[in-house]
C-alpha cells in the first residue's frame, strides 16, 4: 500500500549516513581551522560579524535583492545597512557600489545567488583599493567554485548554511579570513531543537518516498520523538531554508551545532552531491528553455557551479504555485518579506522580479522521473 509522494525542494534524510563506517570528511571550504558551526547560516552571520571587531555603526553596503534574514542579523549585529544595485542576472553592478562609498562604509555584502559566482576576483580587487572589507554569503554556494577556488575562501567572513543543501537538523557555519581569530567553539543547541529538526526531515522524507513502510517509521519516529522535543516557553517553528522568519533571534544567537548533524556532515557523499545536482539543473535548463511562458533566470550552468535551486521567472508566480501544489510538488514564492528598513521604492525592479521569481528543487535525490513529472507539469501551466 502507498500514498501520494509529494515532490519537496529539499533532500532527504540519508539514515544509511549514521551507519556508514568509512572516512569522515566535510566539504573542503568547511575543513580550515577558522571555520565555526551555528545552528543555523543567520546564526553565524551574526557571529561571524563580530568577530570583525569592526565598532558599531559600520556601514555595510547591501544588495537589493535578499532574503531579509541576512540583513536583519547584520544589523542586530551593530552595523547600518545601504543598498546597491544588481542587474537583472543577479550580478553585482561596482560602478553602483564606488558611488556608494563614504568614509563610513567599512565593508561589502555579497551574496552568489543560487550558487552562481558573482566576479570575486573584480570584487577583491574592488574591496583592496577602496579599503573594504568583504562577506561573503555563502548559503546558496556550500559547493560551488570559481575556477579551482572555493566560493567562501576569497573574502575576510564566508558564510553557509547546511541545511540548504543537506538534511540535517539544523547546521550553518563561518570562515574567517587567517588575520581574524576566531571564537571559541560555540555550545550545542538544546536538544530539544535538534529532536524537532529531526522529526520533520523524517516527516519530509517520508513525504517524497510516499510509502507505507517509511509512514510506519514515522509513527516510530513521532512516538520517539515527540516526548523529547517539547521545551519550556513559547513553542517555535521548525527552520526553512523558504519561509523563515526574516527576523533574528539574537537570545538565540550563541547556539552551535549538534553532534547529529556534525555527525552526518562528516558521512554524506558530498562529491555526490554535487554530481548529482549539476545534472539535475542540466535537466531542467534543457527542458524548459524556451518552452513556455515561465523561462529560466540563467541560460548556462557554468564548470564549478553547484546550484542551490533552479530559479524560474513567471509573469503570475501564484497562479503557478498553486498548479505545481495541486501536483504534488512543494513551492513556495520566493523572497516576498521584505525588512522595515528595506527602501523598496528605491528599486522597482527588485520588487518586480521578486514578484516573478520561483526556485524549482535539484536536489540530490530526484531523478530523471521527478524531474521529468516536474518539467511537464510546468508546461502544461497555462498561466
Amino acid at each position: 500500500m502507498t500514498s501520494q509522494k509529494t515532490l519537496t525542494w529539499a533532500p532527504l534524510l540519508p539514515l544509511r549516513a549514521l551507519f556508514y563506517k568509512g572516512e569522515s570528511r566535510v566539504p573542503e571550504v568547511l575543513s580550515d581551522r577558522s571555520v565555526r558551526f551555528y545552528f543555523s547560516g543567520s546564526h553565524a552571520l551574526w557571529n561571524g560579524l563580530q568577530a570583525l571587531k569592526l565598532p558599531r555603526g559600520t556601514q555595510i553596503l547591501f544588495p537589493a535583492f535578499h532574503c531579509g534574514a541576512e540583513l536583519d542579523s547584520a544589523l542586530k549585529a551593530g552595523f547600518r545597512a545601504d543598498f546597491y544595485r544588481i542587474d537583472s542576472r543577479l550580478r553585482i553592478d561596482l560602478d553602483a557600489v564606488r558611488r556608494m562609498l563614504n568614509p563610513q562604509t567599512r565593508a561589502l555584502f555579497l551574496i552568489h545567488f543560487f550558487g552562481f559566482s558573482q566576479p570575486i576576483e573584480s570584487v577583491k580587487e574592488f574591496c583592496r583599493v577602496h579599503d573594504l572589507l568583504l562577506v561573503e554569503d555563502c548559503a546558496h554556494a556550500l559547493y560551488s567554485s570559481d575556477g579551482n577556488r572555493p566560493l567562501g575562501t576569497t573574502g575576510d567572513l564566508a558564510v553557509f548554511s547546511l541545511r540548504k543543501f543537506l538534511p540535517v537538523p539544523e547546521g550553518g557555519a563561518f570562515r574567517l579570513a587567517d588575520r581574524f581569530a576566531p571564537p571559541e567553539e560555540a555550545p550545542p543547541p538544546p536538544r530539544g531543537e535538534t529532536l524537532r529538526g529531526l522529526k520533520h526531515e523524517t516527516e519530509r522524507s517520508v513525504r517524497m518516498r510516499g510509502s507505507a513502510p517509511a509512514g510506519l517509521a514515522l509513527d516510530v519516529a513521532k512516538g520517539a520523538l515527540l516526548p523529547l522535543s517539547s521545551l519550556k516557553g513559547r513553542r517555535r517553528s521548525l527552520p526553512q531554508c523558504l519561509d523563515a522568519s526574516i527576523y533574528f533571534d539574537v537570545g538565540r544567537g550563541g547556539w552551535g551545532i549538534s553532534a547529529l548533524s556534525k555527525r552526518l556532515l562528516g558521512r554524506i557523499d558530498h562529491r555526490r552531491i554535487v554530481q548529482k545536482r549539476r545534472e539535475n539543473f542540466s535537466f531542467l535548463l534543457n527542458a524548459l528553455s524556451g518552452r513556455g511562458t515561465a523561462e529560466p533566470l540563467f541560460d548556462v550552468l557554468p564548470e564549478g557551479i553547484c546550484p542551490w535551486m533552479f530559479p524560474l521567472t513567471a509573469p503570475n508566480v501564484s497562479s503557478l504555485i498553486a498548479h505545481l501544489r495541486e501536483g504534488g510538488i512543494e513551492a513556495e514564492p520566493f523572497w516576498r518579506e521584505i525588512h522595515p528598513v528595506f527602501p523598496l521604492e528605491r528599486f522597482p525592479e527588485i520588487k518586480e522580479l521578486k514578484a516573478r521569481l520561483i526556485g524549482l528543487p535539484v536536489h540530490q535525490d530526484l531523478g530523471e522521473s521527478e524531474l521529468s513529472f516536474l518539467a511537464e507539469r510546468i508546461k502544461t501551466w497555462r498561466g
